[in-house]
């Protein structure tokens, strides 16, 4: 299947067999990629912390995916063209070139984010006028979507203008619903996500961040 939109991965450095697997699995059906390392957190300073971090439960990596994801979502926004976001641990199952090619080549009218990452189990049944996809008013995860650049720019605004206290996918469920932006879910999943599949240990869960608490700092 010939590449049908530009993809972005979301990437920790660190985490070097994900992306010699991802690199891998793109290239099987024929794709390339950017990829977002940036936004380690070490690189976002403490300035950034005190600054737009409100809650002290998540965790370093949670953050840092938050920022990576602001970022791509920013880049798209500055593009012609949608694109394909990704986290850095997909699973694309055997066949799944000739699987995602409908799905590609008829995406609902108006759409401006389409959700494909698997999270959970939850799926939803599709609608009667998409038999691939569902109308919802949320996010399945972030682990896999396609975005418009104007999507990508009315949710990198509104992400810009609020304060870090939860997780990108929960605090994008709150944008889809505040923008007004149409989403959809592909019917099913069509991208598995590596460290729920056991794949990957999960890099998103250690080092909380409590022995902080920047609102406490800041109203001093």
């Amino acid at each position: 299947m010939k590449q049908p939109f530009p993809v972005w991965v979301v990437h920790s450095p660190k985490l070097v067999d994900r992306k010699e697997a991802c690199v891998a699995s793109l290239s099987a059906v024929g794709w390339s990629a950017q990829w977002m390392e940036g936004h380690e957190p070490g690189d976002l300073g403490f300035r950034f912390w005190l600054r737009h971090v409100r809650n002290p439960t998540l965790t370093w990596g949670e953050i840092s995916v938050y920022a990576k994801q602001r970022a791509v979502l920013e880049q798209v926004a500055r593009a012609k063209t949608p694109a394909l976001v990704l986290e850095d641990d997909p699973i694309f199952e055997t066949g799944f070139a000739s699987r995602a090619e409908p799905y590609f080549t008829s995406l609902p009218t108006n759409w401006d984010f389409v959700f494909f990452g698997a999270s959970c189990g939850l799926e939803h049944p599709a609608d009667a006028a998409t038999p691939l996809f569902a109308r919802t008013g949320s996010t399945r995860s972030m682990s896999g979507y396609l975005v418009t650049p104007e999507a990508a720019r009315r949710a990198a605004n509104a992400l810009r203008h609020r304060a870090i206290r939860l997780p990108i996918d929960l605090t994008m469920n709150a944008i889809l619903r505040e923008e007004g932006l149409r989403a959809f879910w592909s019917v099913p999943a069509l991208i598995q996500n590596g460290s729920e599949a056991g794949r990957y240990r999960r890099s998103v869960t250690g080092g909380r961040w409590r022995m902080l608490n920047p609102a406490r700092l800041l109203r001093r």
